[in-house]
Formats: C-alpha cells, structure tokens, sequence
C-alpha cells in the first residue's frame, strides 16, 4: 500500500467512523447544555427567592420539583431521538409517560396549581381570619402548595386542600383599611350593613383590621326599649381598649317569630377578637336574660 491508499483509507475510516460519533456528540453537548440550563435556572430561582422573603418555601421547592422533571422529560426524549427511534413510538411512549404521571399526581398536581393561584391571588394572608362554607372559622397558620392551616377557636388545627379552598366560598375578615373608603350605591338593608362593617374614622389610621360579622336570634317576650338600652351598655363595655378597643355595632335583620341581630366586631389583631368572644357572648346572653326574667316577673 503507497501512501496515497493510506492516506484514502485513513479519511474513509474517519468519514465511517463519524457517522457513528456525531449522533452520540451531540447526544452528549446537548446533554450538558439542559444540565447546564437546568442549574441556571435553579441558580437564579434561588438568588431570586432569597430577595423575597414574601415567597413561601413551599412554593420554591414545588417550583423546583417542576424544574427537574421538565429537565428529566427533556433528557428522556433527546436519549430516545439519538437512538433515532420512529416518531411513532415517541409519541406512544410520551403518550404513555404522561398517562402514568397523570393518574399517579391528579389530586398532588391540582393542589399545586390552586397552591400557585392562591399565592398569586392572595385571597387571604398569615394571621388572617377566614371562614370556609361557614363550617371552619380560624385564623390562617400557614399556607403551602398543598395544605392552609387553620387553627380555630379551640385551638384545633385543620389542615385544607388548596384544590378544596379554590371551590369554597372563602369570607376573610381581615381587612386593608385603604380598601374600604370606597362606597357605593345599595338598598337601606344593604346600606344599614355597610355602616356595620365600614371602617370608623378613627380607625382609618391601621394598616389592617378585623371586622368580624355574626348573627344571633332572641325571642320575643322581653321588652324592647330595655333591650335595647341593655346592647347599647354592652357595647360601650366592650369598646374598652382592654377588651376589642372598638364599639361592637349591631342592628335588627329580621323580627318575626325570633329576634334576628346582626352584629359587627371590629379588633386591630384577629385574636383579640378570639380571646374576647367567649366573654362577649356570654355577656350578651346574661344581660338579655335578665331583661326577660324581669319582664316575667
């Protein structure tokens, strides 16, 4: 063999032998440019999270759980391009790939995407007090991409799917007081209950405050004028700042067979309210009875 043939086998070996390298290089540069990516973006989440203290842990993990197994899907399907397996086959076994993880992450991935929503919509924030459907009332703990925690009067915790709270007729008593200076035209009942629930002058200064609204029914065999005389007493009582540090306000819903009050409680912080409710409910009761019992006598 002269040198020419040798120099023609050398180049026809590497043009053989490259047809088979090149699919594995670029296997491998495509490789390490997700993964390279792929730690980019980590990088940045994290540099961006330590920046804002406001986004939960939970979310960056979740966040981040994403990450990875878009990365992995990625990996998986440009493993299986280099192979160069039929396009067909790509899409049963995606089809199939997809079918598992959703059957096996239905109600995880529905608790995530109401985890994202609530936390971009904030519907309600730590310390506030919610009631859902009017069955669970407490003020919020925590909140996670899967779970609020509620703890309630008696100290119970229950712990809520995300996926259930965006369906649920969710009532937040906490209030920014810049957002309720706005009126709006309503009927007298409607306008009777906004004068309840509106904020007071002399609170208009908090940054936030509770106004929590509740009923309660009475019968009828009592008189009125000292009942009424008795709510007012009991309302500049429990205006003291040692109790809610502002005036309940009350007013007559509906007199038919029962006595229907509505009343507002208004505390800068939800669990003054808790810690005085038990008290001011008794009072409430103790005080009406006693005018009825006079009535009888």
């Amino acid at each position: 063999m002269n040198g020419e043939d040798f120099w023609i086998a050398f180049v026809n070996f590497w043009i053989w032998a490259w047809t088979y390298i090149e699919p594995w290089l670029w296997l491998i540069i495509t490789v390490v440019a997700i993964l390279i990516a792929y730690k980019i973006i980590i990088f940045l989440l994290k540099r961006y999270v330590k920046k804002s203290p406001k986004v939960p842990k939970d979310a960056t993990n979740g966040l981040i759980l994403i990450i990875r197994l878009v990365t992995v899907i990625g990996l998986i399907f440009v493993v299986l391009v280099a192979l160069n397996i039929p396009s067909e086959y790509l899409v049963d076994i995606s089809t199939i790939i997809a079918t598992a993880v959703g059957f096996a992450s239905t109600v995880a991935v529905s608790n995530l995407v109401a985890g994202f929503y609530m936390i971009l919509s904030r519907p309600y924030g730590i310390g506030d007090y919610i009631s859902i459907d009017r069955q669970i009332e407490g003020l919020v703990r925590e909140t996670s991409l899967n779970y609020t925690k509620i703890e309630d009067q008696n100290g119970t915790f229950f712990l809520i799917p995300n996926n259930k709270l965006l369906s649920a007729n969710l009532i937040n008593y906490c209030y920014e007081s810049k957002k309720l200076k706005k009126k709006k035209e309503s009927t007298e009942e409607e306008a009777m209950e906004e004068k309840i629930i509106s904020t007071f002058s002399d609170i208009l200064t908090e940054k936030e405050i509770t106004k929590y609204v509740f009923e309660m029914e009475f019968p009828l065999d009592q008189d009125s004028e000292k009942s009424i005389e008795v709510l007012d007493q009991i309302c500049g009582r429990w205006g003291a700042v040692d109790k809610f540090g502002y005036q309940p306000e009350y007013y007559f819903k509906n007199i038919s067979y029962r006595m229907k009050i509505r009343w507002a409680i208004t505390t800068k912080e939800p669990e003054t309210m808790i810690n005085n409710m038990e008290d001011f409910l008794k009072d409430i009761w103790i005080s009406l009875d006693k005018v009825r019992r006079s009535n009888n006598l």
